[in-house]
């Protein structure tokens, strides 16, 4: 019934959540040792989990299909490792060094602060608040900050208000692809008063820079 119901409103609206559903059931009937089928308990209800363990199973086919493919992350190394992993059988594998001159990157380490859970406060927070608003008050021009969590942004972006003059701007989990862009071209529009991004780590902005 899902399925029938989601191809009738994919014909509509192009796009259908219940027939994501029917196909995610769907995927139950599969026995391969390469997927972990699970039913957790909730106090609302219960909750179906459908786990890839071997990536290779669903890359390796396409991967043997196609003529040639590039491959390619800044992060993926070893590179071998990767490849077995996404089932590559055919590779020619390449590690370049960074074009950055190493001379142009400072990394710093403030040891009284962490983002560790059970370490969190507002004595930490406020900590980490001064050592951000002493960085961006102390890089001309544009500053982009990167944070594990929206939780963790969002709490240190409410402690910074007059501990800088730049102007702050800040990534929302609900934006959608034109907020994203109007957010940093504003941001890149700032660059000779400054500004500062605060962003997180692993979502839209890191990623593409």
């Amino acid at each position: 019934h899902l399925e029938i119901i989601g191809n009738k409103v994919r014909a509509e609206q192009k796009r259908s959540f219940l027939g994501s559903v029917s196909e995610f059931l769907a995927s139950w009937d599969n026995e391969s040792p390469n997927f972990a089928r699970m039913i957790e308990e909730r106090d609302n209800g219960v909750m179906l989990h459908n786990v890839c363990l071997d990536a290779a199973e669903l890359s390796q086919p396409v991967f043997d299909s196609v003529y040639a493919s590039i491959t390619m992350s800044g992060t993926l190394v070893p590179t071998s490792m990767f490849g077995n992993i996404l089932g590559i059988n055919r590779r020619v594998e390449k590690v370049y060094p960074s074009p950055f001159p190493i001379e142009n990157r400072r990394t710093l380490v403030v040891p009284e602060t962490t983002t560790k859970y059970a370490m969190r406060s507002d004595f930490m927070y406020n900590l980490i608040a001064d050592a951000c608003a002493k960085i961006i008050n102390s890089v001309p021009g544009n500053s982009a900050l990167f944070f594990p969590s929206y939780d963790l942004m969002g709490v240190i972006y409410s402690r910074m208000e007059g501990k800088i003059k730049k102007t702050l701007l800040m990534e929302r989990p609900t934006m959608k692809a034109e907020d994203k862009t109007a957010l940093l071209n504003d941001f890149k529009l700032k660059k000779d008063h400054g500004a500062a991004l605060f962003a997180v780590a692993a979502a839209n902005f890191s990623e593409g820079i």
